[in-house]
Order: structure tokens, then C-alpha cells, then sequence
């Protein structure tokens, strides 16, 4: 199916390595990076991170497999997902249908709830940057701006859930768009405040392997904007392609 369940892809990953079959086994690796991405622009922004099919519980299991085969790329989203698990979940784990209990390592264990103070640490301190009180330069009405910036400051101590979080990518344009709801801010202001959200995101994205304790090479590399094709180029060469193995 397009959207298989994970205990399809679970099961395709293990027949798949025990009988050499590489083909499915990459098709499946593929389909968790797809979801578990390592690049921010790419990431689908759903919560936790995982394929539609997949419940949040099975982060577990993506790490692990991850482990199994040296699939690095697959940890910092899928660590953050286990993060996101209340605690009785990320230390029992679930049971795969064929009877299998799926449980994190001990290593993992320790870097989940490691983790979880860190997301929480560094969503704190980009709210404060976001709401720093410098206005923007093109800003028409600085006093009237001012004025809501130290509001959204000041009022932070009773929305906790936008500071004492570990959901770092959720309620920032909410809780502006809410104490800001007459549109006082003018749009330079605005602007800007949504500028520096997209910065603090990038930030904290570009640092979720060392949130997580884990290192990935090439983490958080901007894609390539695809060559332009030659329109002179002999159309024979489309005949030469070799396609990866196990694709057609």
C-alpha cells in the first residue's frame, strides 16, 4: 500500500535483510526517510513525526530499526518522536503482531528523557529570542508596537504551553495571532516576528541531533535545487539511465 502500517514495514525490513533481498529492504528505508526526514523544509510538521499510518508509539520501533541498520539519519526525528510519548510508553514499549515487545535501549531510553529537558530547554529560550523586544527597522508606529511587544513578553507566564513545551514548532504564530487579535502590530512587525520564528525553528532543527545525543553526518543540508534539463541533449541518453536497483 502507499502508506503501509509498521508492522508491514517492520516485517518487509526484517524477511528483507534475513533473505538478501536489498531491493525491499531499501524501498522500506526509503519510505521511513521520506517521513523521517533530516532536512527542515522537508519535514511534513506532523505530530509526532511519523508516517500516516503509523501510531506515535512506533517511533520506538524506527529507532530501533534505525540501529539494526546503521540507518543513522532515521534518529533525531524519530528519538523526538519517542520524546513525545508519555514516560510509561517510552520505557514499556508496544508489542508487534507477531508477539515481538519493541523496546528502546537503554542507551536510548537515557537519550529520550535526556532529550525531553533539552526540547524543553531550548523552547524556552527561542520563545524569549522570538520575543525580544527590538522592533522592526521599517516599523510605521513604534509606539503602538512597543506596546504589544512587552504585552506578548508580559503575558507569557500564563500560557506555559507556549514556553514549558516540547512541541518547539506549534504555538508561536498562535499565541501572536491571539494577544494580537485587532492587528495592532504594524506589518513590518509582523513580519519580522514571523522571520524570527522560521529562524528558531531552523535553529533548534539544525541542532535536534545533539538535542537527541546523537550525531548524523550531513544533518540539516538544505536540498539542491535540481539541475536544469538540456534541451539539446541527445534523447537517446534517456535510454542509458540505469535506475537504482530493485526500482523499475
Amino acid at each position: 500500500p502507499e502508506d503501509p502500517s509498521y508492522n508491514a514495514v517492520s516485517a518487509c525490513l526484517r524477511l528483507g535483510h534475513k533473505y538478501e533481498m536489498d531491493h525491499i529492504v531499501q524501498r522500506c528505508l526509503d519510505y521511513l526517510k521520506k517521513h523521517f526526514v533530516d532536512c527542515y523544509e522537508t519535514w511534513p510538521r506532523i505530530d509526532p513525526p511519523r508516517p500516516p499510518a503509523f501510531q506515535g508509539i512506533h517511533c520506538i520501533g524506527v529507532v530501533n530499526i534505525a540501529r539494526s541498520m546503521n540507518f543513522e539519519c532515521l534518529l533525531p526525528t524519530a528519538l523526538m518522536g519517542c520524546c513525545m510519548l508519555e514516560a510509561a510508553e517510552i520505557t514499556n514499549g508496544f508489542t508487534r503482531e507477531d508477539g515481538v515487545r519493541e523496546m528502546l535501549s537503554s542507551e536510548d531510553l537515557g537519550r529520550c528523557f535526556i532529550g525531553r529537558a533539552n526540547l524543553m530547554q531550548a523552547n524556552t529560550l527561542a520563545t524569549l529570542k522570538l520575543f525580544n523586544q527590538t522592533l522592526s527597522e521599517g516599523c510605521t508606529r513604534r509606539d503602538v508596537c512597543a506596546a504589544v511587544f512587552l504585552r506578548l513578553l508580559d503575558e507569557l507566564r500564563s500560557h506555559e504551553k507556549v514556553v514549558c513545551t516540547l512541541d518547539w514548532y506549534k504555538y508561536w504564530s498562535d499565541y501572536v495571532d491571539g494577544r494580537d487579535n485587532d492587528r495592532r502590530l504594524c506589518p513590518h512587525c509582523y513580519t519580522m516576528l514571523h522571520e524570527r520564528e522560521k529562524q528558531q525553528h531552523r535553529e533548534i532543527w539544525r541542532k535536534l541531533p545533539d538535542l537527541m545525543g546523537v550525531s548524523v553526518e550531513s544533518w540539516a543540508v538544505e536540498p539542491s535545487t535540481p539541475p536544469q534539463a538540456d534541451p539539446q541533449a541527445d534523447d537517446t541518453q534517456a535510454s542509458r539511465l540505469v535506475l537504482p536497483h530493485g526500482f523499475s
